[in-house]
């Protein structure tokens, strides 16, 4: 007695399918941002500046 029309699951499908490439493009921006700054040196301002001899 059940009737399912298939247009629900595929909705349903895409919604969990966008969420998680969404959050999976999220956490690589992260890495890739976390990683650039890893290998930087640090700003002109934060390294000690020496007067005199």
């Amino acid at each position: 007695m059940r009737h399912r029309n298939g247009w629900l699951d595929l909705i349903v499908a895409a919604i969990l399918t966008t969420l998680g490439i969404s959050g999976g493009v999220q956490i690589m921006r992260q890495s890739a941002s976390h990683l650039r700054s890893a290998h930087l040196p640090p700003p002109a301002a934060a390294q000690p500046v020496f007067h005199g001899e």
